[in-house]
């Protein structure tokens, strides 16, 4: 099974995406292994890592992170947003605010990364 995945894996220590005519991007090491796909795009938003033994193997996918820094930097966003129209905004503050960036923050975490997780996960 490792040789399998070792004849359908192009390496390269840095998981980026590129076009190739291998199925998987990434590094074998032993029975270890970290691979992303090389689909140019999206292909990197999600990273597999595991391990193969002889008769087993376990594997996490997961995403990775360069989309993760990414992700939580858009998030850091949307909190400085909330900041400034406190305390910069001339309006009267109001306890609606922070509700709606609760719910911003959980929409975008719990629906839009959800999906596009599962989406492009297979």
């Amino acid at each position: 099974m490792l040789e399998r995945l070792k004849r359908r894996t192009e390496y390269f220590e840095c998981l980026t995406t590129k076009n190739t005519d291998k199925s998987f991007r990434g590094v074998i090491e032993y029975n270890h292994f970290k691979l992303i796909t090389p689909k140019i795009g999206f292909g990197a938003f999600c990273a597999m890592e595991g391990n193969i033994n002889a008769t087993t193997g376990t594997f996490k996918v997961t995403i990775h992170k360069v989309f993760k820094g990414f992700l939580s930097l858009f998030m850091l966003f949307l909190i400085a947003e909330f900041i400034m129209l406190t305390f910069f905004d001339e309006q009267e503050f109001s306890w609606v605010m922070p509700l709606v960036l609760l719910m911003q923050i959980a929409i975008i975490r719990f629906a839009i990364i959800e999906l596009v997780f599962r989406r492009l996960s297979k």
